[in-house]
């Protein structure tokens, strides 16, 4: 049986998460850990999100040397635009100046017109300590992506990462960003970029419990479930920090966001007071503690605040500790009888749970297969009936019956044309923190609204959580032609072509309508035959 972190589900979503640590030196745990994340690189050397934890477990340990070779060591990690931006902030800390500032003055000297190296540009002026140029870079990037203007309203408050410039890179990079527009006075964008910033660190901390650590303790049992409570506290505690540091700064002039600000706050120290109970009630059940003591002992963590420890209770239910949980939650009962244990929670009965995580279907216990044993499907697909296959995933995702090979729905959109419901299917995808899923939907939604560079932008965040980058690639040349741009989608798939990197079949069809949009009629019969 895996750890709670030898699963690759788990590191799919706390990877992002793992940049919430701090300072973790010397934690055993942690090492552990990090051991789990090794593993699961020998067995897949491709799996960019063990890539990215084990990077960010190694920082929080202070580990640089580790983290300096885990990223040299194949050059398809070491030219990724994250892990090198992150190579330079390794070798300074080991005392490699030269490389750090070689690195870092590649991207401000750099030409590129991609939106994420222009930011690693902005980024690396503040590490240099350009303030001037970094001001200056901000203020390009703003007038570039038209959001010098915007104002806080409505749509802003729905849906800030619309108008965020740092939304799509990790959680490392935001936080740096924001604090360089604190540390240098650069006004413009700043409390919007940090209130994305917070709503996002929110919604990440908040939809652990229900999406991924409920369901996998059901799975697995309260006591492998605590590794990740263990990792739940710390995060949403440094997140809860985060919060209060920009606060302090006053940074937020618009009362509307300095209100959701605060709340928010509250919301996160809520979140790390109830992960921190159940992670303690269950370190007690599993070390046989009496139940007189356990609870003496978590009363006097909450100041004697037994409807704090009634939750964290009925959720144990669902373990193997139910009997002793039952049994707690009887004595709150009896000695405060105005509390009352929530509506559809019973002692010993599994709720019915929305959300679930990939790989688990909700509709039957006895048929838990992933796509790849679907009778139905593999019928559809080996007769090209593409159109009825995407009905059927679709469907799924609807039910939420959500898996990790989230790349075959975009597929089947693809094959079929479909690209149009894809929007439909966001809502889901968010509710079961399928992000690479959510960043290509949203990608495709800037690209309808004419914004290219937000869309390409959102693509090379898809990859950077583990979305294969040759499967984004020939996606982004298909949304091009949607778009009505076959110039760009002919590049694109010049690119894989030379790289030999997808089967010809899934490259020439794309080409060739691109051909077509161009009026090239005749390249595009030619290079269909050579199929």
């Amino acid at each position: 049986m895996h750890s709670f972190f030898g699963d690759k589900d788990n590191i799919r979503v706390f990877s992002d998460g793992f940049d919430l640590l701090r300072d973790q030196s010397g934690s055993k745990i942690i090492s552990d850990i990090c051991t789990d994340v090794r593993g699961l690189i020998e067995e897949d050397d491709d799996y960019y999100p063990a890539f990215f934890s084990l990077e960010a477990l190694l920082t929080s340990l202070h580990d640089d040397q580790a983290a300096i070779a885990l990223i040299s060591r194949d050059s398809r990690i070491m030219d990724h635009p994250i892990f090198r931006f992150r190579y330079a902030d390794h070798c300074h800390r080991v005392g490699d100046t030269i490389s750090a500032e070689e690195i870092l003055r590649s991207y401000t000297s750099g030409t590129s017109e991609s939106l994420r190296d222009k930011i690693y540009g902005f980024l690396a002026a503040g590490r240099i300590g350009n303030e001037g140029e970094a001001a200056l870079r901000w203020a390009a990037l703003l007038r570039e992506e038209k959001l010098e203007d915007s104002h806080v309203d409505v749509a802003f408050v729905q849906d800030p990462d619309d108008y965020s410039l740092l939304a799509y890179h990790p959680f490392r990079e935001r936080i740096e960003g924001v604090r360089l527009l604190i540390r240098d006075n650069i006004i413009p964008g700043r409390e919007k970029e940090a209130y994305s910033l917070i709503r996002s660190l929110h919604l990440y901390n908040g939809d652990f419990l229900e999406g991924y650590l409920t369901p996998y303790m059901c799975d697995e049992g309260g006591e492998a479930v605590l590794p990740g409570l263990w990792i739940a506290v710390l995060m949403s505690g440094t997140a809860a920090k985060i919060v209060e540091e920009f606060l302090a700064t006053n940074l937020f002039t618009t009362d509307i966001l300095r209100q959701g600000a605060e709340e928010i706050l509250e919301d996160l120290r809520d979140s790390t007071r109830e992960y921190l109970v159940r992670q303690l009630l269950i370190q007690g059940m599993v070390a046989g503690i009496p139940d007189s003591d356990l609870l003496s002992e978590i009363r006097s963590i909450v100041l004697h605040r037994d409807d704090l420890i009634l939750g964290p209770l009925e959720w144990i239910t669902l373990t193997e500790f139910e009997e002793q949980a039952s049994s707690l939650i009887r004595v709150i009962l009896k000695d405060n009888p105005d509390l009352h244990i929530s509506e559809g929670i019973v002692p010993g009965k599994l709720p019915d749970f929305h959300k679930f995580r990939p790989g688990w279907q909700s509709d039957s216990d006895e048929d838990d297969e992933g796509w790849e044993e679907d009778h139905e499907l593999e019928s559809l697909l080996s007769e090209s009936r593409y159109d009825e296959a995407f009905e059927l995933v679709s469907g799924y995702v609807r039910n939420h019956v959500l898996f990790e090979d989230v790349e075959i729905i975009f597929d089947l959109a693809l094959k079929s044309g479909r690209f149009d419901d894809l929007v439909s299917l966001r809502h889901f995808m968010e509710e079961g923190e399928n992000h690479d899923g959510v960043y290509l939907i949203r990608a495709y939604e800037r690209l309808m609204n004419k914004d290219v560079k937000g869309c390409l932008a959102l693509i090379d965040r898809a990859v950077s959580v583990g979305y294969p980058e040759e499967n984004a690639m020939i996606l982004s040349a298909a949304y091009m032609n949607k778009a009505g741009l076959p110039k760009r989608a002919v590049g694109i798939c010049e690119k894989l072509l030379k790289k030999q990197a997808l089967p010809l079949d899934e490259i020439i069809p794309v080409l060739a309508a691109a051909y077509r949009l161009q009026g090239r009629e005749q390249e595009a019969a030619e290079l269909e035959n050579t199929l």
